[in-house]
């Protein structure tokens, strides 16, 4: 019976605007970000819309709050998506290769090629690997570990995952001999 009370208009509206935030955000796809230009702001200003209309002409509950609350969080949430889904299908894939996340950080090695987003001439791509000495998070330290894999490509980024397990990001520039995700 009390939940409800939260299923109202402006909640629903402001969590519609949360979970799109979310799913635009966590997109490196163009075209889901040229969408998200015109659906994310549609949704920001509808749910302000909904939730002053109900504060208005409503009553005042507390679901106008919760939804005051999403609607601001929003931005966040999109722009902070992109980092979280990396980590959340970072989990999966530890879930489901439990042997190869046991042995990381025994040898320097690109595990496999983990995503690749960007248009033409503007290209990233990301790569799972493992590192030995498990300070790659620095560029310099993230060349050097390049060096002795003989890879040419220079490291735009890298972000920990694990002990010993990194995302790798190049730029323009994909590792020799990686496949990557379609």
């Amino acid at each position: 019976m009390k939940l409800r009370r939260f299923l109202t208009a402006p909640v629903i509206v402001s969590s519609m605007l949360v979970l799109a935030a979310f799913a635009f955000g966590a997109s490196r796809d163009f075209g889901m970000f040229l969408l998200a230009l015109l659906v994310l702001p549609f949704l920001f200003v509808l749910s302000l819309g909904v939730i002053a209309a109900t504060t208005r002409w409503g009553e005042k509950t507390p679901d106008v709050g919760l939804a005051a609350i999403l609607t601001l969080i929003s931005p966040l949430v999109a722009y902070s998506a992109a980092s979280i889904w990396d980590r959340v299908q970072f989990v999966g894939w530890a879930i489901t290769h439990p042997e190869q996340v046991h042995q990381a950080g025994r040898a320097d090695a690109i595990l496999l090629g983990w995503d690749s987003w960007g248009m033409a001439g503007s290209e990233n791509d990301s790569y799972l690997v493992s590192a030995r000495t498990d300070r790659l998070t620095s560029l310099p330290e993230a060349d050097r570990w390049r060096e002795k894999l003989k890879q040419e490509c220079p490291v735009a980024a890298a972000q920990w995952m694990w002990p010993h397990l990194y995302l790798v990001t190049t730029y323009n520039c994909p590792f020799d001999g990686v496949a990557l995700p379609d």
